[in-house]
């Protein structure tokens, strides 16, 4: 398997864990406040992966420097907690599509903070992409709100 091929096929993979994790949030966000169920997953979610980089490779803690450390410690804050905090409250007032349709914007702002900071290039498939994404953010955003 190619590289170009194994990172399509983890990406997608993501997107299905998202997904289930949407429908998972929304059945359990009606039990819980949105605080207590951002506490809870990431919780889990260090658990888990802390078991898992342990157990491939506990050596590799030893070589992170501070501004690794620090810089790690800060998408932790703004992707895991202010990001989910602020999705999970999305999920309990708007519901799992309208809210998982707005983290829809999120390939545009990276794609364009790509191009921007990081030298990626703008090509025409990309252009469409983010089209594409605006184009069915806002069809599913504008649409009747379905109250559960």
């Amino acid at each position: 398997m190619t590289d170009t091929t194994l990172g399509i096929t983890l990406a997608f993979t993501a997107s299905l864990c998202w997904a289930f994790g949407a429908i998972l949030i929304r059945l359990g966000i009606n039990r819980v406040s949105p605080t207590s169920a951002t506490f809870l997953s990431v919780l889990a979610g260090f658990i888990f992966v802390a078991a898992i980089a342990v157990t491939l490779d506990a050596s590799a803690f030893l070589d992170l420097t501070p501004q690794a450390i620090g810089g790690f410690a800060l998408i932790g804050l703004l992707s895991f907690m202010g990001g989910r905090f602020l999705y999970y409250t999305a999920v309990s007032k708007i519901g799992v599509g309208r809210a998982t349709a707005m983290g829809g914007a999120m390939p545009i702002i990276a794609s364009v903070l790509a191009v921007l900071f990081l030298d990626e290039r703008l090509t025409i498939q990309l252009a469409i992409g983010i089209i594409a994404v605006v184009i069915g953010v806002g069809l599913i955003v504008t649409g009747p709100a379905q109250e559960s």
